[in-house]
């Protein structure tokens, strides 16, 4: 069973789902980071999937149920919102597991809270958060997904700005997986993603799933939960 909770980010209310309850004791569990227009309930399936492992969705600002600023979508302001919510509830160590645009996110959040974090899942993208352009935002307003999102889609592109992490996460000591779809197929993870991934972390695990695009998931779903679950598990249990 899903539960719904909401952090703040200073005036921001920023929304997660839950797949526990907490009694004010401190355990791990797993964060999921979804891409740029996904919001909490992208990962669901997820979440019941890994349960009894404690597990958290978040939406960050201007997605999903959470509050829709103006202005203010930077990066950093994207990041700050999981502080937010990581630090609204009782789960440390924490595995993350970001999808699309939300693997940088994720990262730059693991950077910084290095000591709380048992492990991360790259799924699809590089280290690198892009400056969204005009044409990319004219694309997302018209998408299914960004429908009724057009502040938070206008507040990303003013606040975008390339951001790169190959540096930054030379940091991460802990594991991390790596799952990437076939550029063939639509994959966003080129050759010299993967040698720059494993340059900064050579302890990193690359996975590759045939026939897969950029929605790892599809055409084999059990493949990806199967494939996140085992990770999951055995990096909480470090």
């Amino acid at each position: 069973m899903l539960m719904n909770g909401v952090a703040k980010n200073g005036d921001v209310r920023i929304e997660f789902v839950a797949n526990s309850t907490w009694d004010g004791v401190e355990g791990s569990g797993v964060l999921f980071v979804p891409g740029v227009l996904g919001n909490a309930d992208s990962f669901r399936d997820e979440l019941e999937y890994v349960a009894p492992t404690p597990g958290i969705s978040i939406s960050l600002r201007g997605r999903g149920r959470s509050d829709v600023p103006i202005h203010e979508y930077a990066f950093t302001d994207q990041v700050n919102d999981i502080q937010a919510v990581f630090d609204s509830v009782p789960l440390s160590p924490v595995v993350l597991v970001g999808y699309s645009v939300g693997v940088p996110i994720a990262l730059e959040f693991a950077v910084r809270n290095r000591s709380d974090v048992n492990g991360v899942m790259v799924i699809d993208y590089p280290a690198r958060y892009p400056a969204f352009s005009e044409a990319w935002a004219e694309r997302a307003m018209a998408s299914e997904a960004g429908k009724g999102r057009e502040a938070a889609i206008r507040g990303l592109r003013e606040s975008s700005k390339e951001t790169l992490l190959w540096t930054r996460i030379r940091e991460l000591t802990c594991p991390v997986l790596i799952i990437r779809g076939e550029p063939s197929c639509g994959g966003l993870l080129k050759d010299e993603d993967l040698a720059r991934y494993l340059e900064a972390l050579p302890h990193a695990q690359i996975v590759a799933f045939a026939g897969s695009g950029h929605d790892i998931w599809n055409p084999d779903k059990d493949r990806y939960l199967t494939t996140m679950c085992e990770f999951v598990q055995s990096a909480v249990s470090k």
